[in-house]
Parts: C-alpha cells; sequence; structure tokens
C-alpha cells in the first residue's frame, strides 16, 4: 500500500478528485429530512429481491442441467456468480438490519443467503462494523487486510490481471470468507445470537437432499464453482469499486470513487448502488442499497454534486486504475 521514498517518507496513493462539494452538512432542511425518510427497512422489496434472485440463480441451473452443451454451462457459471455477488449484497442489507430488524429476520438471512455462501450475517456483521467505526484505522479489518502491491494503484495491466486470475482459480477464496468471520474472541450479543446447531443442520440437510436427488453434480458445477472462481473476481472488483485502499487515514470521501453505471452494466453486474455510490453507504448506513441513488439525486437537486469529478462507467474506472486517465 505505501511506498517507500528514496527520502524515506511514507508516500502513498492519489485520493479521488472530489464529487460533492462540501459534505452532509451543506444539505437544506428539506433535504435531509428527505433522506431521513429513506433511513427505514424495507422487507418486502428486500424479500421480492431475495426471491428473485433465487429464482434466476434455479432457472440458469436447470437450463444448464437441460441444455449439455459447454457454451452453455459457461455463460450459466457467469450468470450464477452475478446473482451471488447480489446475494452478498442482501447479506449487507441484513448486517445493517435493513431487511428486519428482528432475530427471526436475521435467521431467515442465515439459511438463504449466508450460509449458501459459506459464510454467517453475525460474522460479517462484526467485521463490517468495524470497518464504518474504525475507517481506514489499523482497527478497520477492511483496511488492514487490503495491504501490499495488489492494492496499490495505478497499477501495471498485467498485476492487475494476475491479481484477477489468482482470485479465479480459487486460491484466494479461503482467505476471503477468513475475512468474513467473526474474530472469536469478540463477544457477540444475545441479539445477535443464533442456536449453535443451526448451521451444522443446515450443511447436513443440504448433503441429504443432495445425495437424495443425486444432484451433487450440480452443486459442484453450479454453486461451488462460480462461488469459488468467478465470484471471487467479482469480490475483488466490488471492493476496487468502494474504496481506494493505498493511501494514508483519511476521510471517505477522499478514499472513495463515485461511478456512474450505464444501463447494460447495472443489467450485466448488479450492484444495487453500492459499490458505485458507496461514499453515500458511510454517511447514511441507515438507508438501504436502493435507496442510495435517490439520495444521489437529492444531493444533485441541492447543486452539490461535480458530475466531471464522476466516472461514467466502469470501463472509465478501470482505465483509471491501470493509470489510463
Amino acid at each position: 500500500m505505501n511506498k517507500q521514498s528514496t527520502t524515506g517518507c511514507v508516500e502513498h496513493g492519489e485520493s479521488f478528485p472530489a464529487v460533492i462539494q462540501g459534505d452532509r452538512t451543506a444539505l437544506s432542511r428539506e433535504a435531509k429530512q428527505a433522506i431521513k425518510r429513506l433511513a427505514r427497512p424495507q422487507p418486502v422489496r428486500f424479500a421480492l429481491r431475495l426471491t428473485w434472485t433465487w429464482t434466476l440463480i434455479l432457472g440458469a441451473i436447470g437450463i444448464a442441467a437441460a441444455v449439455p452443451n459447454p457454451a452453455v454451462r459457461v455463460l450459466a457459471i457467469l450468470f450464477i456468480a452475478t446473482r451471488q455477488n447480489v446475494l452478498a449484497l442482501l447479506l449487507h442489507e441484513q448486517v445493517h438490519r435493513l431487511a428486519f430488524r428482528s432475530r427471526l429476520g436475521d435467521l431467515l438471512c442465515e439459511l438463504t443467503v449466508a450460509y449458501p455462501l459459506l459464510v454467517t450475517l453475525n460474522g460479517y456483521r462484526k467485521v463490517h462494523r468495524d470497518h464504518h467505526r474504525h475507517f481506514f484505522t489499523e482497527k478497520d479489518p477492511d483496511y488492514r487486510r487490503k495491504q501490499g502491491e495488489e492494492w496499490a494503484f495505478p497499477q501495471q495491466a498485467g498485476r492487475l490481471l494476475k491479481s484477477f486470475l489468482t482470485d479465479a482459480t480459487g486460491f484466494n477464496s479461503f482467505r476471503l470468507l477468513r475475512s468474513k468471520r467473526l474474530d472469536e474472541s469478540a463477544p457477540t450479543s444475545d441479539r445477535d445470537a443464533v442456536p449453535g446447531w443451526l448451521r451444522p443442520s443446515f450443511y447436513a440437510g443440504l448433503a441429504i437432499v443432495l445425495l437424495a436427488t443425486g444432484t451433487w453434480n450440480l452443486f459442484l458445477l453450479d454453486w461451488l464453482l462460480p462461488l469459488f472462481s468467478v465470484f471471487q473476481v467479482i469480490v475483488r472488483w466490488a471492493a476496487l469499486c468502494e474504496h481506494r485502499y493505498d493511501l494514508g487515514r483519511t476521510s471517505v470521501m477522499e478514499a472513495t470513487p463515485f461511478i456512474q453505471l450505464r444501463w447494460w452494466e447495472s443489467l450485466i453486474l448488479p450492484d444495487l448502488y453500492f459499490h458505485t455510490f458507496h461514499a453515500y453507504h458511510h454517511w447514511y448506513p441507515a438507508v438501504p442499497c436502493s435507496g442510495l441513488a435517490e439520495v444521489h439525486a437529492i444531493f444533485r437537486r441541492e447543486g452539490l454534486v461535480q458530475e466531471g469529478n464522476m466516472f461514467q462507467g466502469y470501463v472509465q474506472y478501470l482505465r483509471y486504475l491501470l493509470g489510463r486517465k
């Protein structure tokens, strides 16, 4: 992350140009009230999106099974990985309790989102909350983990490609899973606690179903393979879109890009505005991802958005990461 210059001084990367002129204190009273109204759980929208995502995943698996063609299988793997990313974003929603505020909601998300992704909701909740509380300090687990040459930019295309290929081979999968796990020494509140038997029972039940239906091959090819390959690449790309980590202690705005996606980019790789408008999430963590675009619209109406400093799509942002501004 940090480079040592010939003079012995620590050199940091270049922060992003300011997109927001001023900060949230510059908003009018009406704008603040409008954002406050967005800060509420959305259980119905969450449930509909969760249902639709699993419908698409199961549909893709069904098509790949019905059409024994290598090209169809590859397309299914790519597509399923993008929907696994949507599940990860839904997991993040419940980490902040933006879907449900009850323990029953936590249990539902453990079973339908977290356990299928081989993580736990409450483990990720502890890690992610520390990222918010200790942003870009040594107590920030994301900041500590994302150090070194692979997170320093601008970066040569070959170096970045090597990182993506390493992710695609699955070598970084277990490191990623560990990073989303609760520190065993960290206390868990009664509110966050889930029955200890729930997770092993889930995996045991899944194994029984797969054995009884003879669908082990589909589970391996169409779930675990994308999870440990393409999904890992998406996770790295999402992290790069959230923050630039080769900086010293800095503000959210200086370390976070704003990316305006084109419609087809949102279709291919849905991010629910979480990665591309990520700075608003740090300012307003009680606003669900679906409301971040509305927050941006409010800032724009207030005249606080410098449009020229936003990246227009993933391609322009990738060029920036490669030093090709």
